[in-house]
């Protein structure tokens, strides 16, 4: 599943036009999942508040504390423990708001095996001043009285990959996608996973962002390493403010494009894709005589929905009507299987 979560302040985006409180939207998350039967083993959410600080009035949300609500309400909804793999954030436009990307997961069936290899590490609260490929820590979590037990629901640093490039619209150095590696609980076997928030590419007919080539970068890198099993070719979900055509080498696997009501629409800008039986976007070469874009299997949807129901005349500008809205965005969940 992925979902641009809008956050967790009072209303979406800052707008005080469309105001409804983040804890309430977080709780119908769970409550949507529960009533069509769905229990995603990974969640890619973006703009993910770390924290929120309110000048004379304390932080809210604290640290990780957003997270430990919409964790707290899947396990009540669906009777999943999520665990969060990464929480990627830093410090936004907003005065002392915290912000960026996370993955969770079902750790009953995944194992978080994400590792750094021979790379430096990045820190998690530095903004990134390196352009390239390497491994990340997540934003740095402290326990707070409102939030005693949510630095316990991360994985050791929350390690991640990403990719930083340099945005030019805004003038400095960023990411905008994150990679983890998973395996599954029962066999071993293992596939890779990125989670992206791309802006736009083309601004008034001009390049103006390199998120999308940054992403290239950091699939060919990662894919190129060889590991012992491939069950799935790369999977890439998020929101990618735009369609897919950048990614000639990876195929859509949701949305249903012949049954997705948002298609044609402003809002339908969030995807999953996976990559071809030929391997990532470009050639990432052989490595010990094993060529890597050999991929075991491909990958074939089973199920997809789009949740809550959007509706894309809705007044509120939303992808659905307020009062079941999630987020001003709707998720895109796909159920899938190998197809070899």
């Amino acid at each position: 599943m992925t979902l641009n979560i809008a956050g967790a302040l009072p209303d979406f985006g800052g707008d005080p036009g469309v105001e409804m409180a983040w804890r309430e939207r977080y709780a119908r998350i769970g409550a949507g999942l529960q009533e069509v039967g769905w229990r995603p083993d990974i969640i890619a959410l973006q703009e993910v508040t770390a924290r929120k600080g309110w000048f004379g009035a304390g932080d809210d949300p604290d640290d990780y504390e957003a997270m430990q609500v919409l964790i707290r309400g899947l396990k009540d909804a669906v009777g999943v423990d999520y665990r969060i793999a990464y929480l990627g954030a830093v410090a936004s436009n907003h005065p002392g708001l915290v912000q960026g990307q996370a993955v969770l997961y079902n750790a009953a069936r995944l194992r978080n095996i994400t590792a750094p290899g021979m790379t430096s590490v990045l820190e998690g609260d530095k903004q990134p001043e390196v352009l390239g490929v390497y491994p990340r820590k997540s934003y740095p979590c402290t326990p707070s009285q409102d939030a005693p037990d949510a630095c316990a629901l991360l994985d050791g640093a929350g390690l991640f990959w990403t990719s930083v490039f340099f945005r030019t619209d805004v003038r400095k150095r960023t990411f905008e996608s994150g990679h983890v590696r998973f395996a599954f609980v029962a066999d071993g076997e293992q596939f890779t996973f990125y989670n992206v928030h791309l802006h736009p590419r083309i601004v008034d007919g001009a390049e103006v962002n390199g998120a999308w080539r940054a992403l290239l970068d950091l699939v060919e890198r990662v894919e190129a390493h060889p590991y012992s099993t491939r069950v799935y070719p790369p999977i890439v979900a998020g929101d990618f403010n735009g369609g897919v055509e950048g990614f000639p080498s990876f195929r859509q696997i949701a949305p249903d494009d012949a049954s997705d009501p948002l298609r044609g629409n402003d809002m339908g800008i969030d995807f999953v894709i996976a990559g071809t039986r030929t391997g990532p976007p470009t050639t990432a070469g052989t490595t010990s005589g094993t060529d890597q874009t050999d991929y075991r299997y491909e990958i074939r949807a089973t199920r997809t929905a789009i949740l809550p129901e959007p509706d894309v005349d809705d007044p509120d500008g939303l992808c659905a009507p307020l009062d079941v809205a999630w987020s001003d965005h709707c998720a895109v969940l796909v159920q899938i299987e190998p197809a070899t």
